[in-house]
């Protein structure tokens, strides 16, 4: 984790410092992986079940075809699975514990491939945005997201090619909206 954090600040020509925070956040997580502070008893969701709808809903809304409302769609999915159904998760054994953190670093990548893919407004290679159809080469350019003291933030690094003065270098990760 430091260090794809190391070389997506070098990409984007900054150095964010360590978080201090993200530590408190891994040991929360750990504690309460397995346990379920709405009142309902543990255990009661499958980890794998958990990752198998995760896949099914990237893949209807973020891997290939891609717009905004669907993109939009899928946040609030993950955010749902985040809070409500991870808390569940069936933790009888080790691997379980195992499996259960593997599904929630996949919980938050998807997260943030969500983000990213909705600030990129066009299509790029494989990853077809419905209502952004055309490459632009103002978007030749790294989307790096970051936490900050005002949420999640992103800023982009530039290719030689692109305009600079067409791109933001940086602004607000895009809002989210609850279901």
């Amino acid at each position: 984790g430091r260090a794809a954090a190391d070389r997506a600040a070098e990409a984007a020509g900054q150095r964010f410092p360590p978080d201090p925070s993200l530590k408190r956040q891994f040991e929360r997580f750990l504690l309460r992986a397995g346990r379920n502070g709405n009142g309902r008893p543990p255990g009661d969701e499958s980890a794998d079940d958990l990752c198998s709808a995760l896949q099914k809903a990237t893949g209807r809304y973020l891997i290939v075809l891609r717009n905004q409302q669907g993109l939009h769609t899928l946040a609030g999915l993950i955010r749902e699975m985040i809070e409500e159904r991870f808390p569940r998760i069936r933790i009888a054994r080790k691997t379980d514990r195992r499996r259960a953190i593997e599904v929630y670093n996949s919980l938050v990548t998807a997260e943030l491939m969500t983000r990213a893919a909705l600030v990129r407004r066009e299509s790029r290679g494989s990853h077809f945005r419905e209502d952004f159809p055309y490459e632009k080469e103002q978007w030749r350019c790294n989307i790096i997201l970051y936490q900050s003291e005002h949420g999640l933030r992103h800023s982009l690094s530039l290719s030689e090619q692109a305009d600079p003065s067409s791109i933001s270098r940086r602004s607000p990760a895009p809002a989210v909206r609850s279901r």
